[in-house]
């Protein structure tokens, strides 16, 4: 896995617009741990870590079928690809016989489908509104904890915080975002 910057990142998105195979290469090369990582830990230890892996491939299948669609104003390509990868793990979990798919009271960011109703396109619209309430490094604790699925003591080692730093980080953030929701007359 290597590090991919922001501009590099736009440029990844761009050539996968133009169907590149070198630029999917690159995307999988860059970010296919995290992916995993995310998918693994919505799926717990339910599913068999080749279902995780499948899971992770359709994620980056998806990127590449729809890349056409994909908008920078809205997300960034790594956003895209874990919200795709998030998506079709819980949905996994959904069609699994016999697994039970717990979801977190607290998950308060949701991400849609591609295919998603305007509804959804203005929750996402709000969620990022919300979320630019948060001072920057909030906002990464937030993000990295509720969206990537990182523990508190993965992020402060990530960023070099104390763990109790980052507990009271996440809820102050949690209160700036219901009072931010609360003025809105928006339901948590």
């Amino acid at each position: 896995m290597r590090t991919v910057d922001q501009g590099e990142a736009q440029g990844i998105a761009e050539r996968l617009k133009g169907k590149d195979e070198k630029a999917l290469e690159e995307l999988m090369d860059a970010y296919e741990t995290e992916v995993f990582r995310i998918v693994q830990k919505i799926v717990k230890n339910i599913l068999p870590k080749e279902d995780i892996q499948e899971i992770v491939n359709d994620a980056f299948f998806q990127v590449w079928k729809h890349a056409d669609t994909l908008d920078e104003k809205k997300g960034s390509v790594r956003t895209y690809l874990a919200a795709t990868a998030r998506n079709l793990a819980k949905n996994r979990l959904r069609n699994h016989q016999g697994g039970v798919f717990l979801v977190q009271d607290y998950d308060v960011v949701e991400v849609a489908d591609v295919f998603d109703t305007i509804e959804q396109e203005e929750r996402k619209r709000i969620v990022r509104e919300a979320l630019e309430q948060l001072s920057g490094e909030e906002k990464e604790i937030f993000i990295r904890y509720y969206y990537l699925y990182e523990t508190t003591v993965e992020i402060a080692a990530r960023l070099g915080l104390n763990g109790n730093t980052v507990k009271s980080k996440l809820k102050r953030g949690r209160k700036k975002l219901q009072a931010f929701l609360k003025e809105r007359r928006i339901e948590a």
